[in-house]
């Protein structure tokens, strides 16, 4: 027999603090208790983590007593879809319900993917590439800007670039970050970096010794200006080269001694040795046709 309930409190009440904007193609259907084997989960779902101790724990208090928070699901087809609250379904199926209470939303895809990315964040759910993750696909799929994505979700716009910012991390340190082995605040301080090389030598510290988000931020400073120092060096080698090739160039062709003098890289002086005004008419001759050659 289906049940309903006056006054649902459902995604809404979790949201009472943010402005979301669904459209009006999202409506309240009401309460009911629907075949949990009709149920399929979306694919899109941004949680992909679930701890099985923490599940079997809810299954065997819902055993006890009953879902108190019902998922919310839409229809499509002859089936339900799933738009929040995987975690309880997964831990009715464990405690062998037949039935299980549902919202019934008439929702699109765009309404539904909001849904469970806002009840997951709200709820502390997801961990922080899952949160990447499906901002990218919300901004990719429902081609959104960043700023649109920040409003229809409640955050700040930089929020959702240093959300999307932790993708540009290799995927091993994304890992880390999944495992929670390393916090957001340490992920945000590897990404200053760039360098895959120095990224992994500073989570390697992280892990062994324990840093703190400070220490790392101090150690990343420190390991940015040692690398900017080498590149500079790097080029400064690279300079010299170039400046003695094109030194020991001219001498071959004018047959004197050439200097060339450069303080900074970019500006700088060459002089010619000549011995006699004879000399001096010669390497001219020379330049001009160069000169003419050019032209």
């Amino acid at each position: 027999m289906m049940k309903y309930l006056s006054k649902p409190r459902g995604l809404s009440t979790l949201l009472s603090d943010v402005e979301i904007n669904f459209s009006s193609s999202l409506h309240f259907k009401g309460v009911e208790n629907i075949d949990i084997s009709l149920i399929r989960v979306n694919p899109n779902q941004p949680r992909k983590d679930f701890k099985e101790p923490q599940l079997f724990e809810l299954a065997e208090s819902i055993k006890i007593h009953g879902l108190i928070q019902p998922i919310t699901v839409r229809v499509q087809g002859n089936h339900y879809e799933l738009i929040v609250g995987e975690r309880r379904l997964r831990a009715c199926k464990l405690a062998r319900l037949s039935e299980i209470p549902a919202y019934i939303r008439n929702a699109d895809n765009e309404g539904s993917a909001l849904m469970a990315l806002i009840e997951n964040i709200q709820r502390e759910n997801l961990n922080a590439i899952e949160v990447a993750m499906s901002f990218e696909r919300m901004i990719v799929e429902y081609q959104m800007t960043n700023e649109e994505l920040a409003l229809r979700i409640g955050k700040d716009r930089s929020t959702v670039n240093n959300y999307l910012r932790l993708l540009r991390l290799p995927s091993e340190i994304q890992k880390t970050i999944i495992t929670g082995q390393i916090s957001m605040g340490h992920a945000k301080a590897l990404i200053a970096l760039e360098n895959p090389e120095i990224q992994f030598t500073i989570l390697q510290k992280i892990l062994k010794d324990g840093l703190s988000v400070r220490q790392v931020e101090e150690l990343a400073k420190h390991l940015a200006k040692k690398t900017s120092y080498k590149t500079s060096q790097s080029q400064n080698l690279w300079l010299l080269e170039y400046f003695n090739t094109t030194v020991k160039s001219l001498e071959g062709n004018l047959i004197s001694n050439v200097a060339l003098k450069s303080e900074d890289g970019e500006t700088g002086s060459i002089s010619i040795e000549f011995f006699n005004q004879h000399d001096l008419e010669r390497i001219m001759t020379h330049l001009e046709k160069v000169f003419k050659k050019s032209a």
